[in-house]
């Protein structure tokens, strides 16, 4: 091993350290908080992907700037208050052309 590989071993070594450390002092009670929490996350629907597990301000979409139009019932680069398709829908109901 060299000098580097020694650094990150021991960095590693100390984050896990660190980690259970924290588990050791944290109250049972924070523990019962934190797994409560997590299992109420896998019941939350995303506005933005329609998907379980995360919230809209959360979602990955974002990074590429799509929605989960509910128009088009699939990804797509507008919302369901933008969709290309509803406003021609729409206007064909309204006798518009």
């Amino acid at each position: 091993m060299n000098i580097d590989e020694i650094k990150s071993f021991m960095m590693q070594l100390e984050a896990e350290t660190k980690n259970e450390n924290r588990e050791k002092l944290e109250k049972p009670e924070v523990r019962v908080q934190r797994a409560a929490a997590e299992e109420n996350m896998k019941q939350v629907k995303c506005y933005r992907c329609n998907r379980m597990g995360h919230m809209a301000k959360d979602c990955p979409l974002i990074e590429f700037g799509a929605w989960f139009c509910y128009y088009c019932q699939e990804v797509r680069g507008h919302k369901g208050d933008n969709c290309p398709s509803a406003e021609a829908q729409a206007n064909r109901a309204r006798g518009k052309r």
